[in-house]
């Protein structure tokens, strides 16, 4: 006579299902350390960049900032002021 109890097919479930997830975990554990390692990398890298970003930044702004200001047409009162076109040496008109 065969027995229907259920007992020894549920504990076999339970320690399938449990050997399965182990077996996951200690899969994937190599990946998500691979992860953790790329990341701290990446983090590192851009750690290490990030005063040169900033660096090229405000030089870029400076530059920027120059290159307008060059661009920039004299106000008339500042040239008329000067014989030579208003790029004297001196400041004044040449001679004065």
């Amino acid at each position: 006579m065969a027995t229907t109890d259920p007992g020894p097919t549920r504990r076999r479930a339970l320690a399938g299902g449990l050997a399965v997830a182990a077996c996951v975990a200690c899969c994937l554990l190599p990946l998500a350390a691979a992860g953790g390692l790329l990341a701290g990398l990446v983090s590192a890298l851009a750690g290490a960049l990030l005063p040169a970003v900033l660096l090229g930044s405000v030089a870029a702004g400076a530059a920027g900032a120059w290159w307008w200001r060059r661009r920039r047409p004299r106000p008339a009162a500042a040239t008329a002021a000067c014989d030579c076109g208003g790029d004297c040496p001196s400041g004044r008109a040449e001679g004065t």
